[in-house]
């Protein structure tokens, strides 16, 4: 805080370490701190001290000591800026020293710097920055450009026009006022006889007597430009050259490779490095043959190398494997020769090969061919041989040749053709000739066999080059028998052509593509009215009506594609009569054309025959229906009889057996019923017969305190009514005899009624109920009622035969009998 401090008590004042030493050496009591300030600056601290005595200071002595510690302060800031001075003039005196050394450098270094400049032979030139001025110039400058000295001084680069080009001078200027200095800048200049010089220039802004000038030097490398030029076309030339000989050795198919004498690869062409997997040469450059893909094949390559280099000759045209990128093994042809230096000595192996897999598989497969040829020659069981066209020499005979013909294979090959072949020499030779041309290739001759006997043969011959000799390769067919057959054959054909001819029911062939007739029978033409010519310029669809084309070209075309082998159809005669006919066709092949053969019979008469039965057949229906009608309304006459006399019966007994018979009656007149409201009198749908049933036998009975449902499960069956009726009396009898006796004392009654076909071709007719059953004392199979009877007779009748159950659930009545479906 730059004030006093009073310690009265050192004893009771934290002091540090160091002064309480201090203050215990020298015995203190009291101190008093006192700065030494001059202006802004404090020089020290007094610090003054009571010894001994115990005391304080007074206030006369502080004041004492604030003085003395005043002029203290004085003193010392004098001292300070009197050893100050002391020190700026000593410094003043080093630095005058200084530069007069300086100067005597600086007046040295000028004297040589002028003797540089000078004589350096570089062009060197002081310039105005202001207006371009020549200040001064050397004796290069003058070289350079052919001006004296006195001719440039005071004058400016515009007034002797030096630059070839002003705006590179203008550029110049421009990028010195910004940067201060160039270098290497190049330009064109003008000489003084107008020649034209090349100059690389550096210069910088320097001040001359306090003005800005520019210090330039130029050196003339036109000599230097001209051979940079010449050395860059020279690259360029080398570089085309270089790259010419890259593309040549990309371009040639062989794969070239040189490495160094540590079998390195130094370099290869495109196809080498594509085989090697990589996409350029330079990355095979440093990599050996265990580094690729073929590294499997390192070992040998590395020994050929080593072969080659040791003892300086060529390893050249040998073969060997390498491993391609895909895994594959592919064959090469390898030549390796020593690489040398321009002293001669060998610094590697040069090599380079070809792909030759393709003609290794093409020689494996054509010596597997002359093999296979071989054995197919010698194992064949047709007869060939082959023959020299010069001579006739027979050269081979297979076995199949030397069985067939009787002589040894010795024997065959000392035989020429012409001792086997009939014809005379002219004519074989004339046929060999034919062979040998191509011009034919099938032949038919008679050959002598061993025994003398006479063959007929088919000769199937061409030209074959074996061994660079052009031979004829025939393949010989005993066809003997076949022209036995084929004039067989030829019999066979005039005797089916005439049957054809004469057949009595009309025939023809025609072409499946064209419809186009292609032959006629005498009764085809008899029959329909055309003369043959006629029909063999016409087409199935003459002689069809219009609106029956259609079918007609719908019918040819399942014919190509399914058996079709009848049919009826409709025909016109050529006087326009239309005619039913049956057809019976099939397909064969006529003159080389898919064809049909078809048969035909009239049918007209037969035709009316069958619609005038179907017509009295039609009137025979009617008849029926009408008799079924009145049948089933005498029945109706009879139940309404028996309604009317049973309306003047009181007595019940007698009124039930009135209801039993209408029943009965009802369930015989039901299926007359049914046969007249349907067109097929042959049968009855048994479930919508037994659902009429059931419900005429709901209505026929009066409502009790017992409600009775009926259930029916029948099948989809029709039945005849042969069969119907028994079945619907036997239903009538036990739906009857349920609803009458099975349920006294039961709430609610439920009759099942089941109508099923078995899988062993039975009918199973069930009747259920859940009634109280049959009373044990009765013997089921010989109930005395008018009712069973009935059933026992009936299912008799049917050919069936009855099972009854009987409990307190109810009873169940099953007739199973055989199986009759119309």
């Amino acid at each position: 805080e730059r004030k006093p401090i009073n310690i009265y008590d050192i004893n009771k004042e934290n002091i540090t370490p160091e002064e309480k030493i201090v203050v215990e050496t020298r015995n203190f009591h009291s101190l008093l701190y006192l700065p030494l300030i001059s202006g802004e600056e404090i020089h020290a601290v007094l610090i003054v001290g009571t010894i001994r005595r115990k005391r304080f200071l007074s206030d006369s002595e502080i004041e004492m000591c604030k003085t003395f510690a005043n002029i203290s302060a004085l003193a010392i800031s004098n001292a300070k800026l009197y050893q100050k001075s002391l020190d700026n003039i000593a410094k003043l005196e080093k630095e005058l020293e200084e530069r007069i050394k300086f100067e005597n450098v600086l007046k040295a270094s000028e004297d040589k710097f002028f003797k540089a400049f000078k004589i350096n032979p570089d062009s060197i030139n002081i310039n105005r920055l202001s207006d371009g001025v020549y200040l001064e110039a050397n004796d290069g400058f003058s070289i350079v450009t052919g001006y004296s000295y006195d001719e440039v001084i005071g004058k400016s680069s515009v007034d002797i026009n030096i630059w070839c080009d002003p705006s590179e001078g203008e550029n110049l200027i421009k990028h010195l006022k910004e940067h201060g200095q160039i270098n290497n800048f190049e330009a064109k200049f003008r000489m003084k006889d107008g020649t034209i010089r090349m100059g690389l220039m550096s210069a910088s802004i320097i001040e001359i007597s306090g003005e800005k000038c520019i210090l330039s030097i130029t050196r003339d490398i036109t000599e230097r430009k001209k051979a940079e030029e010449e050395l860059k076309a020279n690259q360029n030339m080398l570089a085309e050259t270089n790259q010419l000989l890259q593309h040549v050795l990309d371009t040639v198919p062989n794969r070239i490779f040189w490495k160094d004498i540590n079998s390195i690869y130094l370099g290869c062409n495109k196809p080498f490095s594509m085989d090697a997997g990589k996409e350029n040469p330079e990355l095979l450059i440093g990599l050996s043959d265990f580094d690729l893909v073929w590294k499997d094949q390192a070992e040998l390559y590395r020994a050929d190398d080593k072969a080659v280099m040791n003892s300086g000759v060529p390893k050249l045209n040998y073969e060997e494997p390498q491993t391609t990128p895909s895994g594959n093994t592919i064959w090469l042809k390898t030549s390796k020769v020593p690489l040398r230096d321009l002293n001669g000595n060998i610094i590697g192996v040069l090599g380079t090969y070809e792909d030759i897999t393709e003609r290794k598989m093409a020689e494996q497969a054509l010596q597997e061919s002359e093999e296979r040829y071989k054995s197919l020659f010698n194992n064949n069981h047709s007869i060939m041989l082959l023959i020299n066209p010069v001579d006739g020499q027979i050269i081979d005979a297979n076995p199949a040749a030397c069985n067939y013909y009787g002589w040894s294979h010795s024997e065959m090959i000392e035989k020429k053709i012409t001792e086997i072949n009939i014809l005379t020499p002219e004519e074989i030779a004339k046929e060999i000739k034919a062979a040998k041309d191509e011009r034919r290739n099938r032949f038919f001759f008679k050959h002598r066999l061993a025994n003398n006997e006479i063959r007929d043969v088919e000769v199937f011959s061409g030209s074959v080059i074996i061994n660079s000799e052009t031979l004829l390769y025939s393949i010989v067919h005993d066809i003997t028998e076949q022209k036995f057959a084929e004039q067989a054959l030829h019999e066979s054909e005039e005797k089916y052509r005439y049957m054809f001819a004469k057949n009595p029911q009309p025939m023809w062939i025609y072409d499946l593509e064209t419809l186009k007739f292609l032959e006629v029978n005498d009764s085809a033409i008899d029959h329909y009215g055309y003369c043959k010519e006629e029909f063999l310029n016409m087409t199935l669809k003459d002689i069809r009506p219009e609106d029956d084309i259609p079918a007609l070209l719908k019918d040819v075309e399942l014919t190509k594609i399914e058996f079709n082998p009848s049919g009826e159809w409709k025909h016109r005669k050529k006087d326009g009569t239309i005619i039913d006919v049956e057809i019976a066709s099939h397909s064969i092949t006529f003159n080389g054309k898919n064809a049909r053969h078809v048969l035909i019979k009239d049918i007209t008469e037969r035709k009316h025959f069958e619609k005038a039965i179907t017509d009295s057949l039609k009137e025979k229906e009617v008849l029926l229906k009408e008799v079924h009608h009145r049948v089933k309304n005498n029945f109706q006459v009879i139940i309404s009889l028996l309604s009317l006399q049973s309306e003047l019966i009181n007595d019940p007994q007698i009124l039930q057996y009135f209801v039993e018979s209408k029943n009965r009656i009802k369930s015989m007149a039901l299926t007359h019923e049914l046969l007249y409201h349907q067109t097929n009198f042959e049968s009855i749908d048994v479930r919508h017969y037994i659902d009429n049933l059931i419900d005429y036998l709901k209505r026929s009975y009066p409502e009790t305190e017992v409600n009775i449902n009926i259930i029916s499960d029948v099948d989809e069956i029709n039945i005849d009514i042969d069969t119907i009726i028994p079945c619907g009396l036997i239903i009538n009898e036990l739906i009857s005899n349920s609803m009458k006796h099975a349920f006294t004392g039961v709430k609610n009654g439920k009759i099942e009624i089941s109508f099923k076909k078995s899988q062993d071709n039975f009918f199973n007719l069930t009747v259920k109920d859940n009634g109280k059953g049959i009373s044990k004392e009765m013997d089921l199979y010989n109930l005395k009622s008018l009712g069973m009877m009935l059933v026992n007779t009936l299912t008799r009748q049917l050919g069936g035969e009855l099972n009854i159950k009987s409990s307190e659930l109810g009873s169940e009545f099953i007739i199973k009998f055989p199986a009759v479906i119309v």
